[in-house]
């Protein structure tokens, strides 16, 4: 899965082949093209981590572990 550095590096490429670029078209098409990089990758670390594919793990509060560890009474 990609990462934010990895868009972050993809920008920084996309603005080294615009400095070499001497077609006027190209160097603004590698510019945009950086910019969306380094929004991708802005929108990646704000994203948290959970929503990433990564393991997700429930919180349950004090009450909540307590009434479900109560054993059930039969009448």
């Amino acid at each position: 899965m990609s990462t934010p550095g990895y868009y972050r590096d993809e920008a920084l490429r996309c603005r080294e082949l615009a400095g070499k670029s001497r077609d006027a078209d190209a160097i603004k098409r590698w510019l945009q093209m950086a910019a969306e990089y380094d929004q991708l990758a802005e929108s990646m670390a704000s994203v948290p981590q959970v929503t990433r594919g990564e393991p997700q793990t429930q919180r349950v509060s004090m009450q909540q572990q307590q009434a479900s560890q109560k054993p059930e009474t039969k009448e």
